[in-house]
């Protein structure tokens, strides 16, 4: 493919990185939220017995910092949705720009790599795998090739990303399991203590998240200038 064809089909990541990240910071926002009613809670608990029953409590400012965590919850839910479209569309572009920087050997297509996401246990480990190819191969020299190192190691913050958003994932949903009710306040502090688990390991996901979205996108405008005229204006027509 020739650099002129190169310039028309390439198309930067940078807007969408952007949307995106602003997207990620409104989730951390919403997780430092959640964080600190959970500590508020865990901290109004320990005032009562353990065994305890959460019926014969009849404390007003309990409510109100339920109320608050449904209400912080919805919101962050709102966002949360809002970032997972936006971010596989980031991923959609950033793969599709690989074959267009001279990666000839790209081992999951935009498509697969944007639809990894959503299928059901794949998800839990091709994501990762996608992202790691997209750091990898998104750095190029001159000549339109893989940089030398053929297989360069991938840092530790996107292991770090994956891991902490996949154990947020699978903390979650013990939380709503119906064996575990919360009729003690022991027990109410059990499920407490495992959202704040699963927060914490959110928030350190989303700004890690951030990072990914930033390493990728700068390797990839760096290989597009390492690429002669690209992203140049096309030389204008010569009339004979």
């Amino acid at each position: 493919m020739s650099n002129l064809s190169l310039q028309e089909a390439f198309e930067s990541g940078r807007l969408r990185a952007q949307w995106t990240t602003y997207l990620l910071m409104g989730d951390a926002f919403f997780a430092l939220a959640s964080i600190t009613v959970h500590l508020f809670q865990i901290k109004r608990f320990s005032g009562f017995k353990a065994t305890e029953r959460l019926a014969e409590i009849g404390v007003n400012d309990l409510d109100t910092l339920d109320t608050l965590e449904g209400l912080i919850s919805l919101a962050g839910m709102i966002i949360f949705l809002a970032t997972a479209v936006l971010f596989m569309m980031w991923i959609y572009r950033a793969s599709r720009n690989l074959s267009l920087l001279g990666v000839s050997d790209q081992h999951y297509s935009p498509r697969l790599a944007t639809c990894s996401f959503i299928i059901p246990f794949a998800n839990l480990f091709i994501p990762h795998r996608v992202v790691k190819e997209l750091w990898s191969k998104s750095a190029t020299n001159s000549e339109n090739s893989i940089l030398q190192e053929k297989k360069p190691a991938t840092p530790a913050f996107i292991g770090w990303w994956w891991g902490s958003w996949v154990f947020s994932n699978l903390v979650t949903p013990i939380t709503f399991h119906p064996g575990l009710r919360a009729e003690t306040v022991n027990q109410r502090l059990t499920i407490v203590s495992l959202n704040l688990i699963s927060e914490v390991s959110l928030l350190l996901a989303t700004v890690l998240a951030i990072r990914v979205i930033k390493a990728i996108n700068n390797r990839q405008t760096e290989s597009s200038q390492r690429i002669p005229n690209f992203g140049q204006p096309p030389p204008p027509p010569i009339f004979e």
